[in-house]
């Protein structure tokens, strides 16, 4: 869209007495990555909650979780799960006051599991009980 016409469309916004502007990615703040980190949670609780789902979820690749998780409503991207699930880990490791390196406790839950499981059953409770979340 132009300039000029996000200048018109704004005017007649307020012309109808709007008192916020919505504007296009890009201009003014952006609060997708809130909104993201939020379905992600809310998506990563609904897997602990739901053996049946997190079952059927565990063994799928990385975009089809993402897919599946925005057919049910909680959309993000892979690079946010990326960030978030990242600075979760290292967040709780700080917590515990443990190094979030090779050694992490967590990384010890792995063996035999799933990633997606891990998260969804050990690290979101971890995260509950220290507080973090």
């Amino acid at each position: 869209m132009s300039e000029r016409a996000l200048s018109e469309r704004e005017g007649s916004q307020r012309e109808r007495g709007a008192t916020t502007v919505v504007r296009p990615e890009g201009r003014g703040p952006d609060h997708r990555e809130e909104r993201a980190q939020g379905n992600l949670m809310a998506f990563l609780r609904t897997l602990g909650e739901r053996p049946d789902l997190l079952d059927e979820m565990k063994v799928r690749g990385k975009d089809e979780v993402i897919a599946a998780a925005a057919a049910l409503g909680f959309p993000f991207t892979a690079a946010e799960f990326d960030r978030l699930v990242w600075d979760l880990e290292g967040r709780l490791a700080d917590r515990r006051g443990e190094a979030f390196d090779a050694h992490f406790p967590l990384w010890r839950t792995l063996w035999g599991r799933h990633y997606l499981e891990v998260i969804a059953v050990d690290l979101l409770p971890s995260l509950t009980e220290t507080g973090l979340r």
